[in-house]
């Protein structure tokens, strides 16, 4: 039989699951009875290894999620996972209090001796625009948070806002303006959800299995993607394979580096290893030869690169980041692939 690890879910409505699902029986009745309505169930069908705890409880602000947390991690817990703070922006509680008491269950949770995960806090239709400041502000306490305590930060915020209208939950993604729907919770699930890293991984090239690149993303790769990132949860760095299966196959698409989110300035500098083959970089107008063991690197996110294979089994490795500023994944890694192995 396989061993299961229990992970405590510590939070307010987004994490119970209303309003379409309740853990407690008693609210059920008003809430709805629809288990797919919570984050929790599809994470849990998608991450083999692990059981879930719905400690979700609607209406709390974080000292009042804080006050259940020894309670809800008393028998047997591996993981938390805190989410909170939309409650305190609804009432006009000040962030940084707020920020506080999350940082309270994170070190409280740390000395239990569990790993522990921290949520960043989803948009608010319904609060939009007066709130948005406030819950910008907040996840940037929260990512200061999980850089002091060196966890995790499951990207709540930029996996159900909708990217042509900042701010807010896509429509198919919310139920009410203010919780997330069920295809909401699913993708929260799937896609935010990983569980913690080790501290160290090693891994063949070929073991990382190669991404399908998901349906309805405009986007057609050449040969095969491996996400280097994901597979071992690199939080500051993007990192990817991609390996020729002909001669001719256009490995590295044609492209610039866009700023990943609205708060970036400029997009990524990268950096480029042919580690196998023989492959031809396009950088703007020059073409240029490259064997294996060339490093190519592009300091300006505005010049347009792609590399070529020039024979099967290339293989050219990608790295970059932006400088300055916190790391934020590309659309690109987090729409057209597979979610995370590890955060």
């Amino acid at each position: 039989m396989e061993d299961t690890r229990l992970v405590v879910a510590l939070g307010d409505s987004i994490t119970a699951g209303n309003p379409g699902w309740d853990p407690d029986p008693a609210r059920r009745a008003a809430e709805g009875d629809d288990e797919t309505s919570q984050w929790c169930w599809w994470a849990e069908r998608a991450h083999r290894g692990l059981r879930f705890r719905n400690c979700g409880v609607g209406g709390e602000r974080a000292d009042e999620i804080a006050a259940r947390l020894d309670a809800s991690v008393a028998d047997g817990a591996d993981v938390l996972v805190v989410q909170g703070g939309i409650n305190d922006v609804v009432q006009g509680r000040p962030v940084e209090e707020a920020a506080r008491d999350l940082g309270r269950m994170v070190r409280r949770g740390q000395e239990l001796g569990l790993q522990v995960l921290l949520a960043d806090v989803l948009p608010w239709n319904k609060g939009w625009p007066g709130a948005a400041p406030a819950i910008r502000r907040l996840n940037e306490l929260i990512h200061e948070l999980a850089d002091e305590t060196e966890i995790g930060v499951l990207p709540f915020h930029e996996t159900l806002e909708d990217p042509d209208r900042p701010g807010r939950m896509r429509a198919e993604w919310t139920a009410d303006g203010n919780h997330p729907s069920v295809e909401g919770h699913r993708r929260l699930g799937e896609r935010a959800f990983a569980p913690p890293r080790p501290p160290w991984g090693v891994a063949q090239l070929s073991e990382i299995p190669a991404t399908e690149v998901a349906p309805g993303f405009d986007l057609q790769l050449a040969g095969q993607w491996r996400q280097i990132r994901s597979h071992f949860g690199i939080r500051e760095f993007s990192a990817n394979a991609f390996v020729a299966t002909a001669a001719g196959e256009e490995i590295v698409h044609a492209h610039v580096e866009d700023p990943n989110d609205p708060g970036h300035r400029r997009g990524d500098e990268e950096l480029y290893l042919v580690l196998s083959g023989r492959a031809v970089a396009q950088l703007g107008e020059e073409r240029v030869e490259a064997p294996a063991g060339t490093l190519v690197f592009v300091g300006d996110p505005a010049t347009r690169r792609s590399f070529t294979a020039a024979e099967a089994g290339t293989t050219v490795l990608a790295f970059g980041t932006n400088p300055g500023v916190r790391f934020v994944a590309s659309a690109f890694e987090r729409e057209a692939g597979r979610p995370p192995r590890y955060r």
